[in-house]
């Protein structure tokens, strides 16, 4: 089925018209043909009519007729009058031009002067940006100068700084733990009391010890999980295997510090404490009580006894939680706050 060449519609048989020349089909009404019209054989499309060239048609009669053409005649007074009426068109219009044209070039006048403000502010800016940085470039060589000639000097000092502000901050911590006592030895057990521990410690030392005189308790650290618990009745069980692992200390804080100093008196008198004293389970063993200490001046004390054991000082002791060394009876005290204290005490680099 073919379709139409002007709408592009499917087009019936009985609703067709064919060019002759390009053979394409087309509605009747889209080429204005009735239905009733005979179309003939040589019926050309639109289409193909536009392009058929003209013919010569110089024998028409309109081509023989000749045309005149009358000038009017003028009167001289009326060609003065129009003349003149013309010239001061012509002036009229010059004027408004010459003055549109004033009018543009003082707006460009005015322009220009705006543009020339703009460049002397943006110079005035650029001069004082300038000056500027020319004071920057000389401040930043003096400092530069001044560093290298005393660079090693002042990162010394701002190293001192730093280290004197540790201190300061280890020592407020320090502060806080006046009223703790640290115990260690005793065997974790599982559900323990640890309450009922601190009051069995303080009878055997001979120091009466109410539950409200203990603020906190606990286990410091973190806890592990593969202790070896004793058991009783296991073949091949004994006192090495009992306990494979290193028991957490136990934590303890006092309500007042006048209590943790009877105790920790109590404790220096008797130093033989052992695990059978505490009623705990496992084999006997040393329970030791001190000070607690912050995290820094536990390693600083242990660096301190360490070199006190390697240069044969006899006192190595920690009180209100200052570290304190002395070699002989006669000899004097020495108070150890940092790593630079031991390496002055006892020389070297005491790690």
């Amino acid at each position: 089925m073919a379709k139409c060449g002007a709408c592009g519609k499917f087009l019936s048989s009985s609703d067709c018209i064919r060019c002759s020349r390009c053979t394409a089909a087309f509605h009747r009404a889209c080429v204005v043909i009735p239905e009733t019209a005979t179309v003939k054989s040589s019926w050309i499309c639109p289409g193909c009519k536009c392009k058929v060239p003209r013919e010569d048609n110089s024998s028409t009669p309109v081509k023989g007729i000749t045309t005149t053409y009358v000038v009017p005649q003028v009167s001289s007074d009326n060609a003065n009058t129009a003349g003149s009426s013309t010239i001061q068109g012509l002036e009229h219009d010059l004027a408004q031009e010459i003055r549109s044209f004033r009018h543009e070039l003082s707006a460009m006048r005015a322009e220009i002067h705006e543009c020339r403000v703009e460049i002397s502010d943006f110079k005035s800016a650029l001069h004082s940006y300038d000056e500027k940085i020319t004071i920057l470039e000389c401040r930043v060589s003096s400092l530069e100068t001044k560093f290298s000639e005393s660079g090693p000097v002042g990162v010394d000092v701002l190293e001192d700084t730093i280290a004197d502000l540790k201190l300061q901050l280890n020592e407020r911590e320090q502060e806080f733990l006046y009223n703790d006592l640290e115990m260690t030895g005793i065997p974790e057990e599982k559900n323990e009391s640890l309450m009922r521990i601190i009051k069995t410690i303080s009878v055997k030392l001979g120091v009466e010890i109410e539950e409200r005189d203990v603020v906190h308790v606990e286990r410091v650290g973190s806890a592990r999980r593969n202790r070896v618990e004793a058991s009783d009745g296991i073949p091949g069980s004994n006192s090495a295997n009992l306990m494979t692992s290193r028991p957490r200390s136990i934590a303890v804080r006092f309500a007042r510090r006048v209590t943790r100093d009877q105790l920790l008196r109590a404790s220096r008198v008797r130093r033989l404490l052992t695990t059978t004293d505490v009623e705990v389970a496992g084999p006997p063993g040393r329970v030791y009580i001190n000070e607690r200490l912050t995290r820094s001046n536990r390693h600083l004390f242990y660096c301190a006894r360490q070199a006190g054991m390697r240069m044969k000082w006899r006192y190595i002791w920690t009180k209100d939680g200052k570290i304190l060394a002395r070699k002989e009876e006669s000899q004097p005290v020495f108070l150890v706050r940092c790593q630079r204290d031991l390496n002055k005490i006892f020389g070297g680099n005491v790690v």
